[in-house]
C-alpha cells in the first residue's frame, strides 16, 4: 500500500470516527420551531421537547439567544427542573433518562396588545457542547375587529 493511500485511509477513518462520536443524542419534538396564533389576554404555552434517543442519561443545558416581544407582554420560561418568572438567560435541566423527554417551554401572555413575539434559545448536551440546536418560539396575536358579519347563504323560512 502506498504512503498516499495510507494517509487517505487514515483521514477517512478519523472523519468517520468523528462523525459517530458527535452524533446528536436527542431529537426535537415537534421540531426546532413552534409557531402559534394566540388571543389577547390568553396565556399561551409554547413547548419544544428533547427526547433522549440514546441508552445513556443526558444532561441538557440551555441559553437564551434572543428575545423580541411587543410592549407589556409577559413571558416566562420553564424546563424540566423549574419554572421561572421571566425569560431567564440560561439553565440546566434535570437528567433525562433513555427514551424520556426534557422540555423547554414558554408561557406568554399578550394582555391587550397585539403583535408577534419571537424568542430563541440554544440547547445542547453538556457531553457534546459543540452540537447546539436553536429552538425558536413564535407567537402572533392579531388585533380584534369585533364580531364579523355573517352572510345568510343557507337561510330558510318556515311558514
Amino acid at each position: 500500500m502506498t504512503t498516499l493511500s495510507k494517509i487517505v485511509l487514515s483521514v477517512a477513518a478519523n472523519i468517520a470516527a468523528t462523525d459517530i462520536s458527535f452524533a446528536q443524542s436527542y431529537s426535537l419534538v415537534p421540531n426546532d420551531t413552534i409557531y402559534m396564533v394566540g388571543m389577547m389576554e390568553d396565556l399561551e404555552t409554547l413547548s419544544i421537547q428533547q427526547q433522549n434517543i440514546t441508552t445513556d442519561t443526558l444532561q441538557l443545558q440551555w441559553q437564551k439567544i434572543s428575545e423580541s416581544a411587543p410592549l407589556l407582554w409577559e413571558a416566562s420560561a420553564c424546563d424540566n427542573t423549574i419554572c421561572y418568572t421571566i425569560l431567564v438567560n440560561s439553565g440546566m435541566m434535570n437528567p433525562i433518562y433513555p427514551s424520556d423527554y426534557g422540555f423547554l417551554l414558554l408561557h406568554i401572555t399578550p394582555h391587550v396588545n397585539y403583535g408577534t413575539a419571537v424568542v430563541c434559545y440554544a440547547v445542547w448536551d453538556i457531553a457534546n457542547p459543540a452540537m447546539k440546536d436553536t429552538l425558536t418560539y413564535i407567537l402572533t396575536v392579531s388585533a380584534t375587529s369585533g364580531i364579523a358579519a355573517t352572510e345568510n347563504k343557507n337561510a330558510f323560512s318556515i311558514f
